[in-house]
């Protein structure tokens, strides 16, 4: 939950599919993408029609991949929701929503293959526009790996947005789902309201709380004597969360005042248990203990900001403390010594941390032509562990700034220059970890600018920056080494209209990056890893009715140089890929897009191993 206004989040499968809001967009878009060797397949429609008092919607995605190797992958992924409203009369109506969700993976997972398919009828009674209340209730098939589930499917939801009365603003949602599939329950919960007072002077206080609670249960796969103890072919595992807060902002801004506060405060509660249907209690395995996480939080935030003519500022501070517990829940019956184990490990896991931020930036239009612009952040996170066993705790501290100036030198060309550097910190509490105890040290100048004509467009960037890393304690550990990693980076994007129909541009860059082993104290280093990264994509366009053909040449080249004694470059290995490329893409104004390109590369590397490799990415848009 963001710290800021009142947020409506949706659950999974809830009634608020029943809204015809979410089929108003009208669209079709499907795509496919050939990569290496992935292929991947994606499609989306939504579609609203109305017809008098008739409202039917269709929203459909699926997504597929396909990763060809030794043993081929296929996955699948597809949510299909159908809705039918009839509007009775102007406060009442009534109506049929199906949706199927299915997903299927040929790997060996967990849960490699699962499908929902759900009809719900339902009314909606709004006695006022902004109150809405829908009971509803319907069937489920449910299948998991495997495994059929049916029966009924019932809930009710309430919404009330912008509610007004002579003082407050009132929005509230509230909503509970059953799906009674036995042997499994899956259940799902919600209630949120926000209470909003407006006061003189611009004064406003936000209030508002929020409880959440769901529950799904899943099938996994069991031992064979668990299976012949209670019978089962698999066994069941719920998994419930319960998820509450309360919240209270306010917000300041004088009249004829430049200035602007706020203050927020948010205290915040999860739980989440995990409980396993069929045991085994003669085991001596910790396995068979379930589990319970705990955590509380608490947020504060203060803001002000200042605003005046051609000048802008603001600071924000954020402070924010959480405890997460883990415990394991003991079962009647079961070895306690082998509980005892399970407890110790899972408190090993618990965790306290405190962290505060401050950040703040400022604006400033030194002319009509120049924008100066300052920016500072500063974090510092401490984080124990309360387990004797668990050498985690450590503090964090990480400070960035930067700086950053434009100018516009006249209406066809502008450039800028940013200078940023950040500072971070980690140092580990105990002797156990300490070895990893470092302070990572970055600078970033780059510079660069754009030009735009008639015919002509281009922008160009340059950027180095390097990353110093030095680790506090690394004789005592040969894995870790203080190092240096530099890089120098050119960016170019250009295009040039020859003639009225033909055209050209080029997307290219450079990369050179260097890494070293390195010593602060005395600012010096050893290289030992050289990168040269050149990308580049020279195209030939032509124009017509909206159809833009494009035809050139892709050419990648990357090659790792490692160094002697004597510091000298030495060529280690080299990829090369060249191949031509086209292109056809067709826009008819907002309502239709298509775009197809690909490449054919020719693949080198220092052995002189060839191959060849095809590239193709399709994307069609079609606003209805």
């Amino acid at each position: 939950m963001s710290l800021g206004g009142l947020v409506y989040a949706q659950l999974p499968g809830d009634s608020l599919l029943f809204s015809e809001t979410h089929y108003n967009t009208n669209f079709i878009q499907s795509s496919y993408e050939k990569q290496l060797n992935t292929h991947s397949f994606k499609t989306a429609v939504e579609y609203g029609y109305t017809y008098n008092k008739l409202f039917l919607g269709l929203n459909q995605v699926f997504n597929s991949s396909v990763i060809r190797s030794s043993t081929n992958n296929i996955r699948d992924e597809q949510r299909l929701a159908l809705l039918s409203v009839y509007k009775l009369t102007p406060v009442f109506q009534t109506g049929i929503n199906f949706k199927r969700n299915e997903f299927s993976d040929d790997r060996t997972l967990a849960i490699n293959n699962s499908s929902i398919n759900c009809v719900t009828f339902f009314t909606r009674f709004s006695p006022e526009e902004n109150i809405k209340i829908t009971p509803f209730t319907g069937y489920s098939d449910n299948k998991q790996i495997g495994i059929n589930d049916n029966g009924l499917v019932y809930g009710l939801e309430a919404d009330i947005k912008d509610y007004k009365t002579d003082e407050f603003k009132i929005n509230s949602y509230a909503n509970y789902a059953a799906e009674d599939i036995a042997p499994r329950k899956n259940t799902a919960g919600k209630f949120i309201i926000g209470i909003e007072n407006e006061f003189e002077n611009n004064l406003s206080n936000l209030i508002s709380g929020s409880y959440k609670e769901q529950r799904k249960d899943f099938y996994f796969e069991t031992d064979s004597l668990t299976k012949i103890t209670y019978d089962v072919t698999k066994n069941i595992q719920s998994r419930s969360e319960r998820n509450y807060f309360i919240r209270d902002v306010i917000r300041f801004n004088p009249e004829e005042s430049n200035w602007l506060f706020s203050v927020e405060g948010m205290a915040s509660w999860r739980d989440i248990d995990r409980d396993t249907k069929f045991k085994l209690l003669e085991q001596t395995s910790t396995s068979i203990f379930d589990t319970k996480i705990e955590e509380f939080k608490l947020d504060f935030a203060g803001n002000v900001s200042f605003r005046v003519h051609n000048f802008s500022a603001f600071m924000k501070l954020i402070f924010s403390e959480r405890e997460e517990k883990h415990n394991a829940k003991f079962t009647e019956g079961a070895s306690e010594s082998a509980f005892m184990r399970r407890q110790e490990s899972e408190t090993q896991k618990n965790n306290r941390s405190q962290q505060t931020t401050i950040s703040a930036g400022l604006n400033f239009n030194l002319s009509r032509n120049d924008l100066f612009t300052l920016s500072l952040f500063h974090r510092k996170l401490v984080y124990d562990t309360q387990s004797d066993l668990n050498f985690d705790d450590r503090d964090e501290l990480l400070s960035i700034a930067g700086l950053t100036y434009n100018r516009r030198m006249s209406p066809f060309f502008s450039l800028f220059a940013t200078l940023e550097g950040s500072l971070n910190k980690i140092v580990y509490i105990f002797s156990q970890r300490s070895s990893n105890n470092n302070i990572q040290r970055t600078i970033k100048l780059s510079s660069g600018g754009t030009y735009k004509s008639k015919g002509f467009t281009t922008t160009n960037q340059f950027e180095v920056s390097a990353n110093y890393t030095a680790y506090d304690f690394e004789d005592l550990n040969p894995n870790f080494r203080s190092f240096a990693f530099r890089q120098f980076v050119f960016k170019d994007s250009s295009r040039v209209r020859i003639v009225r129909n033909v055209g050209a541009s080029l997307s290219a860059y450079i990369k050179l990056s260097e890494q070293s082993d390195f010593v602060w104290d005395e600012f010096r280093g050893r290289p030992v890893r050289f990168l040269e990264e050149i990308f580049a994509e020279p195209k030939l366009e032509y124009f017509y009715n909206g159809i833009t053909f494009g035809v050139g040449l892709r050419i990648f080249r990357l090659e790792a140089f490692k160094f002697n004694d004597k510091s000298e470059r030495i060529s280690d290995t080299k990829y090369t890929s060249v191949g031509p490329l086209a292109s056809i893409t067709y826009f008819a104004g907002s309502s239709v897009f298509i775009n197809c390109s690909g490449w054919y590369e020719f693949i080198n590397n220092e052995n002189n191993d060839k191959r060849e490799l095809a590239n193709l990415f399709i994307d069609v848009r079609w606003s209805i």
